[in-house]
């Protein structure tokens, strides 16, 4: 993860993870809370992006927890708001690969 942050410098940003429940998506959110950024966890399982929310903080980082199925727009648009309000984060880039934002 230092390298990761020492690379992508995510202090002071806020990643935005769909699919942040569990495998991959659970990895990612991790490797980018340990470098730095604020987390929001959305995945369709609420225990799952719970359970994700958890390890973050429990490593020291700073996690949200959001519910939302980003095949339906109106998710993705209110995961956006949602974000943005949360976390006052200012603008964001690709879904899946982690959104980014300046906190």
């Amino acid at each position: 993860a230092r390298q990761f942050e020492d690379k992508f410098g995510l202090q002071g940003r806020v990643a935005v993870i769909t699919g942040g429940g569990s495998g991959i998506g659970r990895e990612i959110a991790s490797v980018f809370a340990e470098a730095g950024a604020a987390v929001v966890v959305a995945d369709v399982r609420q225990a799952g992006v719970d359970e994700t929310v958890a390890l973050i903080e429990g490593g020291g980082g700073r996690a949200q927890a959001c519910l939302a199925d980003v095949s339906r727009r109106s998710e993705i648009d209110a995961l956006a708001a949602r974000a943005q309000s949360a976390l006052r984060a200012r603008h964001g880039a690709r879904p899946r690969e982690g959104w980014t934002f300046d906190a």
